[in-house]
């Protein structure tokens, strides 16, 4: 057996010459079960098999309904608007139904990677008259997406009821999201009951007189283990959303809150507003605010509040 030499870096081994593989390669933690699908706006159509960058679909809606079980969705920005600063849009609502679990979503960009500010974006049409993204499958994972939200009643819905129905509306169950932008008005991402979500590394961005934010409702049955971490939520172009950033409605248990960044007050004056009976942890978060008080910037609902920070002070514990 040949043995390929070259020089080490801290990312591996500089190989100057060719190399050729005349057999297949299995890289790590590659799935033998899926297949990829690709998503192209621009060049693609929704007739192609949608399997290769070549032949892409061109809806990711027609890429969502080909998939099954542990596919993965890749979406290429379409063309920067004449302000460069933005990209234009997919304009769809998309439904991921129960069947298609473990699917994972992902925007892809060669110019700006990991920022999905100015990478693939999805926008709400009237063709669905609630949400940009709803998703009943279980274990979904979207990344690297901007979802806008204008006009909509929200930007993402992660759909489930209570526990004797998860067979039939499981899309609260395990879902996660990473590096995505939420933007625009009403709901910025809505779990309902479930288990174990994860919001991570996200930016929810809303305007005046919007409500740009998470919500999680355990009112169907009690909520459980959702987690919500060093994410950021503020207005757009410093003006403040109408209600709590992280709204809690109904009973959730062993709910965490850590690490995240909260811009300007809304105008309700709650940063965090939780009701019911909830268990769980507010801890290592940062409120743009002079002087929180516990009974209004931040109503727990239950939780435990640890090394909350606002302008000034440590919050105190409670």
């Amino acid at each position: 057996m040949a043995n390929v030499h070259g020089q080490r870096s801290a990312a591996g081994i500089r190989v100057d010459e060719d190399v050729f593989f005349l057999r297949n390669v299995i890289t790590r933690y590659s799935n033998p079960w899926s297949k990829s699908y690709f998503v192209d706006g621009t060049n693609g159509v929704d007739t192609n098999s949608g399997q290769t960058p070549t032949d892409p679909f061109k809806t990711i809606q027609k890429a969502v309904t080909t998939s099954s079980r542990g596919d993965t969705i890749f979406v290429r920005p379409l063309a920067y608007t004449t302000d460069a600063s933005d990209v234009n849009r997919y304009i769809e609502a998309v439904t991921v139904p129960y069947a298609t679990a473990d699917l994972s979503l992902v925007g892809v960009s060669r110019t700006n990677p990991g920022n999905p500010n100015y990478g693939a974006k999805l926008q709400w049409t009237t063709a669905d008259g609630s949400y940009a993204l709803k998703v009943n499958a279980p274990a979904f994972h979207v990344e690297n997406m901007c979802v806008r939200a204008e006009g909509a009643t929200g930007g993402v819905h992660f759909y489930g009821y209570a526990n004797d129905n998860y067979a039939a509306y499981g899309g609260s169950c395990g879902p996660t999201m990473y590096n995505c932008v939420v933007r625009g008005g009403g709901i910025g991402v809505k779990v309902e009951n479930g288990y174990a979500s994860v919001i991570s590394n996200c930016r929810f961005e809303g305007g005046a007189a919007q409500n740009n934010s998470y919500y999680l409702t355990g009112a169907q049955g009690p909520a459980r283990r959702h987690v919500v971490r060093e994410c950021y939520f503020g207005g757009t172009n410093g003006a403040a959303i109408a209600e709590a950033y992280i709204r809690i409605l109904g009973t959730c248990t062993d709910m965490l809150i850590q690490r995240n960044v909260f811009g300007i007050i809304p105008t309700d004056t709650h940063f965090i507003n939780a009701t019911g009976s909830n268990l769980g942890l507010i801890v290592e978060n940062w409120f743009d605010s002079a002087d929180i008080t516990l009974s209004t910037g931040i109503v727990k609902g239950g939780l435990t509040l640890v090394g909350a920070y606002d302008a000034t002070m440590v919050v105190p514990a409670g």
